[in-house]
């Protein structure tokens, strides 16, 4: 999560502890894990799934906020289409496509 997104929510660096991670290209970096942090919620046009509790990593260099593949899952969410954007709930598999 960027510095600035954690700022806006009233989390602190303080209240984390330093972890390093293994990136998609093999690199390490290191960040600041502040566990059950936030409260995570779906909100579609016809349901609101949540709220999840998770953690956050705190990015020095982040730009975007991304959620891990293990808070997908326990949102329920399940990936269609990356690169179209689609994407269903678990319970909605094959009967609907959101976007």
């Amino acid at each position: 999560m960027p510095l600035s997104v954690v700022e806006e929510l009233g989390l602190s660096r303080d209240e984390g502890v330093v972890v390093e991670k293994v990136l998609a290209d093999g690199s390490r970096r290191r960040f600041v894990k502040v566990c059950d942090a936030v409260e995570v919620f779906v909100i579609a046009e016809d349901r609101v799934v949540g709220p999840v509790v998770a953690d956050v990593l705190i990015s020095e260099k982040g730009r975007r906020v991304l959620i891990s593949d293990s808070l997908v899952s326990m949102l329920g969410i399940v990936l269609l289409d990356l690169r179209e954007g689609l994407w269903c709930f678990r319970d909605e598999l094959g009967v609907k496509v959101r976007r």
